[in-house]
């Protein structure tokens, strides 16, 4: 990477900022920025290992009654269930292709009604699998239930979660100036809200800016609201879908993507280097709290993006508490307000699942 480094404007204040529309005539309401300073040491904490075998890379889970989906993008079948209450693995399912019902990536996934949907941004589609269906046909004799291929723009979108039967919202990498976008059930854009950062120079591509906001999406359970961090930044952002306001909130080392737009095979990219530094890598939330796993740590660091520290905020933004976790973990869950499931790697590069029980209030 070559010294034109694209740095971005410091957050440091509280400022409002009254909106209006942008330039596709959506709204973005009203928008209040600001940085906490969080000087306290996260509190460590010891968990309990659930012993389940089988796991190769696992990443994400998402949890229905005591049954846990495990993402795993590089086994041989990418989700695993796992059965809490008895600490067992069930089976494992997902076939790897391009064929209907299959999937090359398991990019992310999420849980609406009784199904399981999983994301994959290689085919660019989603796919839903019937939760019953699974639980009943363990030795693999399943269908998958649904497919939707994304059209267009709404291909490049990241996360994709369920807001209703009929539309999906994500964050997006595409040229769009808006931070969301919502996605009809026939694969196609139907809305986009809320301002995007502005890159700092006018000659970057917008979809490279973009791509440099990657990260996590997290809905409420009420589904009014968006919750969405971010991998090369401190950025956690809240959106209020019913009164259209979004907060954004700097939360610790107040840095901004670093990246270099760079040429390979054709394509522009985001280009990367030792210091590329890493920020929330996981998010999971109940009613009251967000929960968040953040590194804070360079590339050349060593396993940046992965996470020891856990944060937690509550809706409105505000600092509650944190936690130091003894391994570097990937993927956290919330089963409630004091319980806490993440997918962590031990030294042998193993991956577990544990829990943790917390003392929040």
């Amino acid at each position: 990477m070559n010294k034109q480094i694209l740095k971005f404007y410091t957050l440091f204040v509280v400022v409002f900022l009254s909106c209006n529309v942008d330039k596709a005539n959506n709204k973005i309401g009203k928008k209040e920025i600001v940085k906490l300073n969080i000087t306290e040491e996260p509190k460590s904490i010891e968990g309990e290992l659930i012993a389940i075998e089988g796991f190769v890379s696992p990443n994400r889970m998402n949890l229905q009654d005591s049954i846990l989906f495990v993402k795993d993008s590089r086994a041989e079948k990418y989700i695993h269930l796992v059965d809490l209450k008895n600490k067992m693995r069930l089976t494992s399912f997902g076939i790897k292709g391009k064929g209907p019902g299959e999937l090359l990536s398991a990019s992310s996934m999420d849980f609406y009604g009784n199904r399981l949907w999983v994301h994959d941004l290689t085919l660019g589609k989603f796919v839903s699998f019937d939760k019953d269906s699974i639980l009943n046909n363990l030795d693999g004799s399943y269908k998958y239930t649904d497919e939707i291929q994304f059209k267009e723009k709404a291909r490049q979108n990241h996360n994709p979660t369920w807001l209703n039967d009929s539309t999906t919202i994500s964050t997006t990498f595409s040229e769009s100036m808006n931070r969301l976008i919502l996605t009809n059930s026939q694969g196609k854009v139907s809305d986009e809200v809320f301002e995007m950062i502005p890159p700092q120079k006018k000659d970057t591509p917008r979809a490279i800016h973009n791509q440099s906001y990657q990260g996590k999406i997290q809905k409420h359970p009420s589904q009014n609201k968006i919750a969405v961090v971010n991998r090369y930044s401190d950025l956690l952002e809240i959106y209020d879908l019913e009164n259209e306001t979004s907060k954004l909130i700097k939360t610790h080392q107040n840095f901004t993507p670093i990246y270099e737009v760079i040429k390979a095979d054709g394509n522009l990219i985001m280009g990367q280097d030792e210091t590329t530094r890493f920020g929330c890598i996981d998010i999971s939330a109940t009613n009251d709290k967000i929960f968040t796993l953040y590194s804070g740590r360079k590339r050349g660091e060593g396993f940046a993006n992965y996470a020891n520290k856990i944060y937690v905020y509550d809706w409105k933004g505000n600092y509650l508490s944190s936690y130091r976790i003894p391994d570097l973990a990937i993927g956290i869950l919330a089963q409630n307000n004091n319980t806490l499931l993440t997918l962590e790697y031990n030294k042998d590069g193993m991956g577990m699942l544990k829990r943790y029980i917390l003392n929040e209030k």
